[in-house]
């Protein structure tokens, strides 16, 4: 291209009308560009919310969690796998006692199906 200096004024409205063309194409590839991207983040965090599901946070069955590919199964309980955690029934230390029969008792009731 020669020196702006040289360029006679028909020569530079070429030029500009060429790089205003250019600046119309850049503008709408970028526009493009932008719609792709807000729809593949939309889809990647859809995926991201579906991956993470599993039967402890959604209401998913336990078999389904390995059942998908990719999908991760539920965390382990806090604290080692329940090693603080109360078993169920008597609990040690408890004396496990009941209210005992009496002999003789306040009052008497007798329950018996209708019907």
């Amino acid at each position: 291209m020669a020196p702006v200096e040289e360029m006679p004024p028909e020569g530079l409205l070429a030029v500009v009308r060429a790089q205003a063309e250019l600046i119309a194409e850049l503008r709408a590839t970028v526009a493009e560009q932008a719609r792709q991207i807000a729809e593949l983040t939309a889809k990647v965090a859809d995926l991201e919310r579906k991956a993470s599901r599993n039967s402890r946070n959604s209401s998913l069955s336990p078999s389904s969690d390995g059942a998908i590919p990719g999908r991760k199964p539920p965390e382990p309980p806090a604290g080692g796998g329940g090693a603080g955690k109360k078993k169920r029934g008597k609990q040690p230390g408890a004396d496990g006692l009941t209210l005992a029969w009496r002999e003789d008792p306040d009052r008497v009731e007798g329950h018996f199906p209708t019907g």
